[in-house]
């Protein structure tokens, strides 16, 4: 048995699902539906190729987690679309936080702000406002890093930590710190309690009124019953970069965005104090308003004991769709790590482009279904939406190819770990420690088929009427015959149906 779709929860569609160094370069985005609200999380996967441009023109927003290319490669193409391309009355609506929007519009303006014009004789100049409706989320900080005039100064201009109003902050309280190779400035703060300085952009969570207002600018679409809010605390990649919980009354899904998912790490970046390495004397330090080097000479704290609470609590409630990436990533999450944790409500993504999880494992084209807090994948059967849980036992991602494995004592294939990943292999080697035993099947779009006998002469395809066929080449060439899903049938064998059906 199985559920017939409803508009029910949180549906969340894969738009591209792959590691950042992909030889399928899918890259990373989500579309997030509510009762048929369609919003995209991330714009790193082929938009116009899965959603179309009708589809993309009724979006009533777009999400940004962080800056890198494999999360925002189709901004400017679509904002260009939906500015110049007349039968769409609306201009991109960019949902994100206050240091996100900078980050993405300064990384727009060559793409965007010239042009010709229409007579072709002149180089013209368009406000970035023509093509992006910014709207913050998240709460705007306390101070900001500004150009100002050099104090006594009749023109020029220097750098300077400003309040709110605008006013230059003492360097007793805040600097700026300029790395010499990169020329670009960042924030030296000194917090009121610990009396010790830190990047208040890695220190602070969101809700600590020492650096930022109390409003928090929570997303609402009350239409929907839809409420998004970001958080800072469990994302730590490099980059700003931050996680986003979509809420409605009876669902709450988290998407991680790319982090390093470490308790361990966690703890120590708020415990450990990490002396200054200064190479001046303190009065001198205490009185530069900007300081030219490595900023972590400086920082004497990493995370606040805050950081490391929401961090730790936000994988308490709902679904949480996180990133994974083999052991030995720098700025993904290992496997191991978040194997280790013992949550049950993980729906892994971002993978690299071979990848074998007993963790259940998004990927693109795939659609799931958050209802109620519980996960299940929406499969079209005969034209018709049905409901399934995703819980088989075993997850296999070869490129563009999927896999799902159910244990079984006499299973052909078994899983062995090597070097610290998981493979399967059909071989029957006795020099291996074997985890488990599993039949394996062909997943298509959520359908269940045998996995091909011969490979190199066989393959399915999608037909347009949804069915699949198992093509065969033969030397008078090829012919196709459409094959059955098995995926309630293999749900009713492996005792994978949920208790209400």
């Amino acid at each position: 048995m199985n559920t017939r779709a409803t508009d029910e929860g949180i549906r969340v569609d894969f738009i591209g699902d792959s590691g950042p160094f992909s030889r399928t370069g899918k890259s990373i985005g989500y579309r997030i539906t509510v009762r048929g609200a369609q919003y995209v999380l991330d714009m790193g996967g082929p938009l116009f190729s899965v959603l179309g441009g009708d589809g993309i023109s009724t979006v009533r927003g777009f999400f940004a987690t962080h800056s890198h290319e494999d999360h925002r490669r189709w901004f400017t193409d679509v904002a260009l679309f939906m500015c110049y391309t007349p039968d769409i009355p609306h201009r991109l609506r960019l949902i994100t936080t206050e240091t996100i929007h900078e980050e993405w519009e300064r990384n727009a303006q060559a793409a965007l702000e010239r042009t010709l014009s229409p007579d072709q004789k002149r180089i013209v100049q368009t406000p970035y406002a023509t093509f992006v409706e910014k709207v913050l989320i998240g709460p705007r900080a306390l101070y900001r890093i500004a150009p100002v005039p050099p104090p006594g100064a009749k023109e020029g201009w220097t750098w300077r930590v400003v309040d709110a109003a605008g006013e230059p902050v003492s360097p007793t309280q805040a600097k700026v710190v300029i790395h010499p190779q990169t020329n670009r400035p960042r924030m030296l703060f000194k917090d009121p309690l610990l009396k010790a300085w830190v990047d208040p952009e890695l220190f602070y969570v969101f809700s600590d009124r020492r650096f930022y207002e109390a409003e928090q600018n929570d997303f609402v679409d009350a239409t929907v019953g839809l409420t998004v809010r970001p958080l800072k605390g469990p994302c730590w990649h490099g980059p700003p970069t931050f996680g986003y919980e979509f809420r409605t009354a009876n669902e709450r899904v988290f998407f991680s965005s790319d982090t390093v998912y470490d308790l361990d790490l966690w703890r120590a970046l708020c415990e450990e104090y990490h002396p200054q390495r200064l190479d001046m004397t303190q009065r001198q330090f205490r009185r530069a308003p900007i300081l030219y080097g490595d900023i972590n000479d400086y920082i004497e704290y990493t995370w606040s004991r805050e950081r490391y609470e929401e961090a730790v609590h936000a994988y308490e409630e709902g679904l949480v769709i996180h990133d994974v990436d083999y052991d030995g990533s720098v700025v993904h999450t290992s496997y191991s790590k978040i194997a280790a944790s013992g949550f049950r409500n993980l729906l892994l993504t971002h993978s690299p482009d071979v990848f074998v999880s007993q963790i259940p494992l998004g990927h693109e084209r795939k659609s799931f279904r958050i209802v109620r807090n519980r996960l299940f994948e929406e499969v079209e059967h005969q034209g018709q939406r049905r409901l399934h849980p995703y819980n088989a036992d075993l997850f296999i991602k070869r490129f563009s190819q999927f896999f799902v494995g159910f244990a079984s004592p006499d299973g052909a294939f078994r899983l062995l770990q090597r070097n610290g990943r998981l493979e399967v292999d059909d071989s029957d080697s006795v020099n291996e420690t074997v985890l488990g035993r599993y039949d394996l099947y062909a997943d298509i779009d959520g359908r269940y088929f045998p996995l091909l006998a011969d490979p190199t002469r066989e393959r399915y395809e999608r037909r347009r009427d949804g069915q699949v066929e198992r093509v065969t080449e033969t030397a008078d060439g090829s012919h196709g015959v459409v094959v059955k899903d098995l995926r309630e049938e293999l749900e009713r064998k492996y005792g994978k149906m949920t208790c209400d059906q």
